[in-house]
């Protein structure tokens, strides 16, 4: 029960989430499916005239019903009756056919753009979730999600579409053929639904089983991905490609096994019911034959029972292809909703028109921190004044929450207690989240990992703005001050080199001064240093920690830094240990005193 009720609550979940986005769309489709439903029918009730204009003419002929079609015609003979029939039967069938194949266009050109939609409110969702979220979840996951399980989401729309179409065919059908001949009906439903019946309770489990092995291999498979190409030097130094192989072969030879299996329960029915088909109209002709019945009615007979089973048994078959297809992408469609449904952090939910003005002083007041899954406090009794234009420092051991006190900084983490105030606005006020954003808007950080895109140096710079609408003179006056204008000239495309991925074609230095300069081009009014020089030789280290000072005292620099030279020239140092602050003071006081 708990398995059905959930199943309801996914197709219900995306009709929702169909019906809110492409209201037109899902209409014409369901149109389209009422239309395909009515011209099968028509097709199976337009089987008898043909059949009797073959065997009993004459009977038609004189059939109340077709009197005007013998008037319309001026027909003279009984015989004169086929021709038509045939003609009107074929037409049936032409347009059955055409309805069909419009409506499975229909259904399939629908399940892309819902597809698209699904894209597109993952990536939303996904990006527009706490720090904290993103922390505890794995990049590869959200990736997987976002790419190859809305894939598999929208063949579960689609499916589910044809489903329908199918279904309502099949009992359209049905019901023409109890018009027709009940006990054939009767047969045909109790041989054919009992079939499908012990199928479906033997593949039930199996395709959602092996359907949510593939979902949970995707995401796995692309996580290993990410990390062979992520770290493709540390890969090709330490010869550890059979490593990366060898885990991708786990996975992905079973999951590929476990698609094929599922493929095999989806299609093996037709073979079987078709056999079953044929040997049931074998049957039934044996039976009609020796009960005597006259040569016409067991032609009749047989002919609605063909062309029934010719029109049905696909259209059942359909609808369990469908039903399976669900089925199999059940748990990637849930997986998706799952990140759907998730509600977008609140500072997200209102764009902020203008920034928090920063004119004095930055507080922390007596803040404590811990991640939500974890009883460890990171942070104790944080209390400590950043004056506009200072240079801070802030130092500490491996472990001791200068990273984490820097995400509390700039608004990425949330205060477990206590609060952080711009001027007196507390930026975390429940009551204001759009304070967040307008705190954020101030800000520029320079991480320890920095990352650049494959695209040209003033894209790099000016990241995240259309290229049409970069200011290049702005591009190349904070290029200047990061002490990166001359490399940048001396190449032969200038600013519109590309930087090879992950920044792979320059050196360490080099990206540090464009992540500097892309700090700059922000126009922000704090700018913090991350660990940013860490990986960095001692002489390269002192050139771009020159250049972070030389930055105009308007600016408020934070630089955190496992290496204390780095911030001998701040104006003030912090010294971070265990989580607490131990002392505050001048670089000399704090670096050389015990």
């Amino acid at each position: 029960m708990k398995i059905k009720s959930a199943k309801k609550i996914l197709i219900l979940s995306f009709i929702k989430t169909m019906y809110r986005e492409r209201k037109i769309e899902m209409m014409k489709c369901f149109i389209l499916m009422l239309l395909s439903t009515f011209g099968e029918t028509i097709t199976l009730l337009s089987v008898i005239p043909l059949l009797k204009s073959l065997t009993q003419p004459e009977i038609l002929y004189e059939d109340n019903n077709f009197k005007f079609l013998s008037n319309f015609f001026s027909f003279k003979d009984p015989s004169d009756v086929f021709l038509p029939i045939v003609f009107i039967f074929i037409m049936s069938i032409t347009l059955s056919s055409y309805l069909k194949l419009i409506t499975i266009k229909a259904n399939n050109f629908f399940g892309a753009s819902v597809g698209s939609d699904l894209s597109l409110m993952v990536f939303k969702k996904s990006l527009c979730q706490s720090y904290t979220f993103h922390l505890e979840r794995n990049s590869a996951d959200t990736i997987s999600t976002v790419t190859s399980l809305v894939d598999r989401a929208q063949k579960y729309v689609t499916s589910f579409l044809n489903f329908l179409t199918f279904a309502l065919i099949a009992v359209s059908l049905v019901i023409s053929l109890l018009i027709l001949n009940t006990s054939i009906a009767i047969t045909s439903f109790i041989v054919f639904g009992v079939s499908y019946f012990l199928i479906i309770q033997f593949v039930y489990k199996r395709i959602y089983k092996n359907g949510k092995v593939v979902a949970e291999s995707i995401q796995k498979s692309l996580k290993i991905l990410q990390e062979g190409y992520g770290g493709i030097r540390d890969v090709i130094l330490n010869r550890s490609e059979n490593f990366y192989l060898e885990e991708f072969s786990i996975l992905n030879r079973p999951m590929r096994l476990k698609e094929a299996q599922n493929n095999v329960l989806i299609g093996f029915p037709k073979i079987l019911i078709e056999a079953i088909g044929l040997i049931f109209i074998a049957l039934t002709g044996l039976i009609l034959y020796l009960t005597n019945n006259s040569n016409s009615f067991i032609v009749t007979s047989l002919g609605i029972f063909a062309l029934a089973s010719q029109r049905i048994l696909p259209a059942i078959q359909s609808s369990y292809a469908s039903w399976a297809g669900m089925r199999s992408e059940e748990a990637s469609a849930r997986e998706v909703l799952n990140l759907i449904n998730k509600p977008i952090g609140e500072q997200f939910k209102i764009k902020p028109s203008n920034k928090i003005l920063f004119k004095n002083q930055i507080s922390f007041e007596k803040v404590n921190f811990k991640y939500a899954k974890s009883s460890k406090i990171i942070l104790k009794n944080i209390d400590f004044v950043i004056k506009k234009g200072e240079r801070i420092g802030i130092v500490g051991p491996t472990g001791s929450g200068k990273s984490t006190l820097a995400d509390l900084m700039i608004g990425l983490l949330k205060p477990t207690s206590g609060k952080i105030l711009i001027d007196g606005v507390d930026i975390f006020d429940q009551n204001q989240p759009q304070n967040i954003s307008k705190w954020q808007m101030n800000i520029a950080n320079v991480p320890q990992t920095i990352f650049l895109s494959d695209i040209s140096i003033a894209e790099n710079i000016a990241f995240g703005i259309k290229k049409e609408e970069i200011d290049l003179g702005k591009v190349r006056n904070v290029a200047r001050k990061s002490k990166i204008h001359e490399f940048i000239d001396s190449m032969p495309e200038k600013y519109n080199s590309r930087v090879g991925d992950r920044g792979l074609k320059l050196s360490g230095g080099q990206k540090q001064r464009i992540i500097i300069a892309r700090a700059l081009y922000k126009n922000a009014d704090v700018l913090v240093f991350d660990e940013a020089t860490s990986a960095l030789d001692i002489n390269t280290e002192k050139l771009i920690s020159d250049t972070i000072l030389s930055l105009n005292r308007s600016i408020t620099l934070v630089i955190i830094a496992h290496r204390l030279s780095t911030v001998e020239q701040c104006d003030k140092v912090i010294r971070i240990e265990h989580g607490e602050i131990k002392a505050v003071g001048k670089p000399k006081k704090i670096l050389f005193d015990d």
